[in-house]
C-alpha cells in the first residue's frame, strides 16, 4: 500500500519559529507546502493579527497557498458551563486553600480541530480519502523547544518537525531572519493564556492596551463560573487587575527579549 504524503500542510502561528520556517518554504530554502493553515483562535494579541496583515501578502507572492480558520463559536466558549472551563487556569479551593492547575482543552477545540477540518477539506476537494500517512504537516517547533515535540494522533496526518531536523534554535531562526532583511515577530499566543510568563504579563499590563482589557475581563469570566473553588490566569492566584507586580521582584534576571515561546503548547 502506498504510505506517501499525497499533500504537505504547514502550520503558521505567526511567531518566530513558524514565520521563519514559512519564509524558508517561500524562499525556496526548504521545500513549499501544498496549504498552510492558520488556525486563528481569535483571541491573538493585537501585534500578532497586524503581522500576519502585513507579510500575509509576501507569502503568497512567493506561491505560498495561506489560509485562516477557525471556529469562532468554539473559541467564545472559554467557560461552557459553571464546572468546566477550557483553559489551564490555576485554582484554589474555597475550603481547604488547596491549589492546582485545570486541564486544558483549548489547543485542540481552538487549533486542532478547525486545522484537521480544513486539511479533511483539502483532501476531498483534491478527490483523495484519508489513509494512513497521506497528509505530511510540517510544524515551526525548534531544537530548543524539543519537549513539544509529539507524535500525531491521527493515523492519516504525519507531524514533521524541519527546524529540529536543521538543528535550529529559535535564536538561529531570528539570526537567519535578520540575515534574510525580515522582521522578527513578537510572541504569539492567547492573551490570557495561563502559561504566559511573569515577565509577559508584566508587559502586556504596562503597554495598558485592549489586550491587557482583553485578559482581565476573561480573567473575571474564569473567576466568577466556578463553584467550589476560585480560577485565575496566574499562577499568584490573584486578580490581573490587583496584581503589584512587584510580587515579581527579584524574578526577572535575565533579558526576557529572547525568552522562548510563553506556551510551548500551541504549536505556533
Amino acid at each position: 500500500m502506498n504510505t506517501e504524503p499525497e499533500i504537505t500542510v504547514l502550520s503558521i502561528g505567526w511567531g518566530v519559529q513558524s514565520w521563519t520556517l514559512a519564509a524558508m518554504c517561500a524562499l525556496g530554502e526548504y521545500p513549499k507546502p501544498n496549504l498552510v493553515l492558520h488556525a486563528d483562535t481569535t483571541w491573538e494579541h493585537a501585534h500578532t493579527y497586524e503581522f500576519a496583515a502585513e507579510w500575509t501578502p509576501w507569502l503568497e507572492k512567493y506561491g505560498m497557498n495561506l489560509r485562516t480558520v477557525s471556529d469562532s463559536k468554539a473559541a467564545k466558549e472559554i467557560v461552557t458551563t459553571r464546572t468546566r472551563t477550557h483553559i489551564p487556569a490555576f485554582t484554589l479551593d474555597d475550603t481547604t486553600g488547596s491549589r492546582g492547575q485545570l486541564r486544558r482543552s483549548c489547543t485542540h477545540r481552538w487549533r486542532i480541530v478547525p486545522q484537521r477540518r480544513a486539511v479533511r477539506g483539502e483532501l476531498a476537494r483534491r478527490g483523495l480519502k484519508t489513509r494512513p500517512g497521506i497528509v505530511r504537516q510540517l510544524i515551526g517547533i525548534s531544537m530548543d523547544e524539543w519537549t513539544r515535540i509529539k507524535t500525531s494522533d491521527v493515523k492519516y496526518i504525519d507531524l514533521e518537525f524541519p527546524l529540529v531536523e536543521m538543528r535550529m534554535t529559535r535564536k538561529d531562526c531570528m539570526a537567519w531572519l535578520t540575515a534574510k532583511g525580515l522582521p522578527i515577530p513578537q510572541k504569539s499566543s492567547c492573551v490570557f493564556c495561563p502559561y504566559h510568563s511573569h515577565y509577559a504579563w508584566y508587559q502586556l499590563r504596562q503597554a495598558a492596551g485592549s489586550d491587557w482589557k482583553t485578559a482581565c475581563e476573561v480573567d473575571e469570566i474564569v473567576r466568577n463560573k466556578r463553584q467550589g473553588y476560585t480560577c485565575y490566569l496566574t499562577d499568584k492566584r490573584k486578580p490581573l487587575e490587583k496584581l503589584t507586580f512587584e510580587d515579581y521582584e527579584g524574578e526577572f534576571l535575565f533579558d526576557m527579549s529572547e525568552y522562548p515561546c510563553d506556551s510551548g503548547h500551541c504549536f505556533l
